[in-house]
């Protein structure tokens, strides 16, 4: 087992035990979490800032969940060839006092470390599920994409929880998408292909987030109950005049063709890009070319 060595030196890093403490925390917290470290690391006043603001957020998180302060944005996911908004995937905010929004940036790593992320999630699952139902209740066919953390997908209570709220709002499973990244498919393969299942079985469809960036075994592909590939904003980015012919991207968007899968495009910030996705045969488009995460009163229902 892989121990970590917390380090504060007297009398340059403090002249007093219980600021020694605190530093060592810090150091520690640094060893922890950073392998080049090899589980030992000094103080140095960089981590006291990082600590600081690491504090701050913790009782923003902290907040937002006993004051409901989560926030839930959203940003279309367009057809390629007809403009039309097919999907919207819900995106997590949270709000201070003063009610301005947190950047996931700055605190979704954070929430995921100490677990707060299950709250989080259940609160942005429960507003978006509600926006679901006005949808629906317009006649409007419009897929909500959730984008679920590794955290809150394993947690057991994860499936009965969204089962209950989809009947709670009486929302059609159907118009659904879980969004989920690869690196889920490491840590308990058997509960995830269970679960996945389970959830498909009643319509709700499964988007494999930010694909091309982890480990990218095809072999799950193969054996995991999925409908959606979403090809990742740093391929995207790559796909500018001077290199029109992305292979990656091509070659994602094929293996998807190939196993009869959605194809989405995350990051799409220009017309040059929206063309070569349309001639590599994207099925979906998403990005600030078409709107930034808005909320749901500003989605509009066609960009082209």
């Amino acid at each position: 087992m892989r121990g970590s060595l917390r380090i504060s030196v007297f009398p340059d890093d403090s002249t007093d035990a219980q600021s020694l403490m605190q530093h060592a925390e810090a150091a520690l917290h640094r060893a922890k979490i950073n392998p080049l470290h090899e589980g030992v690391c000094f103080y140095s006043e960089d981590m006291e800032t990082n600590s600081i603001a690491r504090r701050v957020h913790y009782t923003q998180i902290k907040q937002a969940i006993v004051h409901h302060r989560v926030v839930t944005l959203y940003q279309p996911l367009v057809n390629a060839l007809t403009g039309e908004t097919i999907a919207v995937e819900a995106l997590m905010r949270i709000a201070d006092e003063a009610g301005n929004l947190i950047s996931p940036i700055e605190f979704i790593t954070l929430a995921e470390e100490a677990r707060l992320i299950i709250p989080l999630g259940e609160q942005m699952i429960s507003q978006a599920l509600a926006q679901l139902k006005v949808w629906q209740s317009e006649n409007k066919r419009i897929r909500l994409c959730l984008n679920i953390s590794p955290i809150q997908f394993l947690d057991p209570h994860f499936v009965p929880f969204l089962l209950h709220t989809i009947d709670q709002h009486g929302v059609q499973p159907s118009q659904i998408e879980l969004e989920v990244t690869e690196s889920l498919m490491l840590q308990n393969l058997q509960q995830v292909i269970r679960d996945m299942t389970q959830l498909r079985d009643i319509g709700i469809s499964i988007s494999i987030d930010d694909f091309g960036t982890g480990y990218s075994c095809l072999s799950y592909l193969k054996i995991l109950p999925v409908d959606v590939l979403k090809i990742d904003r740093s391929f995207i980015n790559q796909l500018t005049i001077e290199t029109p012919e992305e292979p990656l991207v091509q070659a994602i968007t094929q293996l998807a063709k190939g196993a009869s899968l959605t194809s989405v495009a995350e990051g799409v910030e220009n017309e040059f890009q929206v063309h070569r996705l349309q001639e590599f045969g994207v099925s979906l488009l998403q990005g600030f070319y078409f709107s930034r995460p808005v909320t749901a009163d500003k989605i509009k229902t066609r960009y082209f």
